[in-house]
């Protein structure tokens, strides 16, 4: 072991004197604590989180909190969640880092009495704690939140095997409360509808009108002639919102005819919910339907209604109205980005191709905040003229938003190999950010030029932003002390010391990183404290003795920075939790 027991609280006390003393130097050993894992140095950064009154810096420290790990740090945290004006989100993410009970039951806890704050059932998924299932699911049964946040809980228990989440809702089915039952049953409708079937009569009956809604669907299941002719009276004449809505929906899943004409009645209807579940209802009905709802959409006023309208076009297959759907698309009024959307959406439905001129001009003509308006373009484009997709993609692959970018991804994941000779070109021209991005998919894909690119690109840069940096060096996937020095000598020649610092950090992280002596003159000759500590942590993994040395010789000689830095260094090669 490089450094005996005895030697850790001479290092400790090094750091601690350093971390006493506000400014750039503190911040960054805050940040380097964090990421070399070094539980030995928790304390000293719950003392200086105790101390500290600046909001913006308790994030900081909270951050490395969590990188750390520490279940050490769990008494701090739920108190921090237990004071009103205590930093919640942070210290969540402190607790999602561990995988405690005591972790899991703060969390828990402080997601029924926040009124079921998605962050919190985020953070629970990320202990990867087999109980948080059962805390969601007692959260989205028992709090009065409102269907929105419920339905934000359950989109985070995708992450889950479907019998584990099944599990943890059927228990609410055997309350004697409507409330929790019902909202345990519409959980399960996502999950294993067919579990509700032995309760469709008891539910069908329900006073409960989320329940009677369940029951809908669970007869309408049963494909029974004579239950199904009651949803028609059910839908016209029903008081119920949801009630209404859920027998319409169960007409249009039987799909006779027999039920258009009550569908179309439900087009006129007060209630914009009951509107829009009759619209949706008829796009299953093709082109009888579909005309039923070119007639509605003139006399429609609710921008929602109409929006479901036009989608339904779409989905009923009504081809003559595709040049309508197509001018609508096109239509650049104000406050009208709504139905442009949805007339996308419904000519991608239409999957005939007319319509692929007018995606193009959307991609290439409409304004960067347009985002949905855009994806819906991208997405269509791929449906409708899958040839054009890749190229619309890789654009789309540097946009600011994250919805954008994901949708590009997802339209390049769609493709496979057949996107790859379009990417490929893509690397030979445009910014720098788009090649880089695709060159990351690419190599995602085990594409052997894009990693090519990537190498030829770190020996020759003349741009290199920090972003660029990180993630470059994060890309390769193979030991080689060479290539390292001649990427940190181009990233240093071409971009500032916090390049380098970023550049240093990603290679230190990797399991296969081998730390090139020279990075000893970063500690020793910079006055960058993020490059000191980051250049310390990299050569933490180094086991050539005589860095080790100098790393010592730093902690008695060095610059304050550059000591404090040194002593964290030594410290990351100790055990985790040694003189804990």
């Amino acid at each position: 072991m490089a450094v005996i027991e005895r030697d850790v609280e001479s290092l400790l006390a090094v750091l601690r004197g350093a971390l006493s003393i506000e400014g750039e130097e503190r911040d960054a050993l805050v940040v380097g604590i964090g990421r070399s894992k070094c539980r030995s140095a928790t304390r000293l950064l719950l003392d200086v989180l105790d101390r500290e009154s600046d909001p913006e810096q308790k994030k900081k420290i909270l951050r490395a909190l969590s990188d750390l790990s520490d279940p050490a740090c769990v008494p701090a945290m739920v108190s921090i969640l237990e004071d009103p004006k205590g930093d919640h989100h942070n210290a969540a993410l402190v607790l999602a880092s561990l995988n405690e009970p005591a972790a899991v039951a703060a969390l828990r806890t402080a997601l029924l009495r926040d009124e079921g704050w998605d962050h919190y059932a985020e953070c629970l998924v990320a202990t990867g704690d087999p109980s948080a299932v059962q805390a969601i699911a007692e959260a989205v049964c028992t709090l009065d939140c409102g269907w929105y946040k419920r339905e934000c809980l359950l989109r985070q228990l995708s992450t889950f095997p479907s019998e584990q989440v099944v599990a943890a809702f059927v228990p609410w089915l055997a309350l004697t409360d409507p409330v929790p039952r019902s909202r345990a049953a519409r959980a399960l409708e996502q999950w294993d509808p067919s579990l509700l079937d032995g309760y469709a009569d008891e539910f069908y009956a329900s006073d409960n009108d989320e329940l009677r809604a369940v029951g809908i669907s669970a007869v309408a299941r049963r494909d029974d002639p004579h239950e199904l002719a009651s949803f028609e009276t059910i839908a016209l004449s029903e008081e119920s919102t949801i009630v209404r809505c859920a027998a319409a929906k169960a007409l249009g899943d039987i799909g006779s005819d027999e039920y258009l004409n009550s569908l179309v009645c439900l087009l006129s209807d007060s209630d914009m919910d009951v509107r829009c579940a009759a619209a949706i209802a008829l796009g299953d009905f093709g082109g009888l339907g579909g005309i039923h709802l070119c007639a509605a959409l003139g006399k429609e006023r609710s921008t929602t209604v109409r929006s479901a309208i036009i989608k339904s076009i779409g989905m009923a297959g009504l081809i003559f109205m595709e040049e309508a759907l197509i001018s609508l698309m096109l239509h650049t009024g104000e406050g009208h980005w709504h139905f442009r959307t949805a007339a996308t959406e419904a000519v991608r439905a239409l999957g005939t191709g007319v319509g692929t001129q007018a995606c193009v001009d959307i991609l290439e003509r409409q304004p960067p905040e347009d985002t949905e308006l855009r994806r819906a373009a991208l997405e269509a484009i791929t449906v409708i003229s899958p040839e054009l997709a890749a190229p619309f993609a890789l654009r789309c692959l540097t946009e600011e938003d994250g919805r954008l970018r994901g949708a590009a991804f997802r339209v390049l994941g769609s493709l496979g190999s057949a996107a790859h000779d379009v990417l490929k070109e893509g690397l030979r021209e445009g910014p720098v950010e788009s090649r880089l991005a695709v060159a990351m998919f690419l190599v995602s894909r085990g594409v052997a030029e894009a990693r090519d690119w990537l190498l030829e690109y770190a020996r020759s840069a003349s741009e290199l932003d920090d972003e660029v940096a990180v993630a470059l060096l994060d890309s390769i996937q193979e030991d080689d002390k060479s290539w390292t020095t001649a990427c940190l000598e181009s990233a240093a020649q071409v971009a500032d010391d916090e390049v380098v610092a970023s550049a240093l950090q990603a290679l230190s992280v990797r399991e296969d990183f081998c730390p090139d002596p020279k990075l000893l003159e970063f500690l020793d000759a910079n006055t960058f404290p993020p490059l000191q500590v980051s250049a310390a942590l990299a050569l933490a993994a180094s086991n050539e003795a005589h860095v080790r040395e100098q790393l010592g010789r730093f902690v008695l000689n060095g610059s304050p920075c550059a000591r404090a830095a040194s002593a964290l260094a030594l410290l990351a090669t100790v055990g985790p939790d040694i003189a804990r």
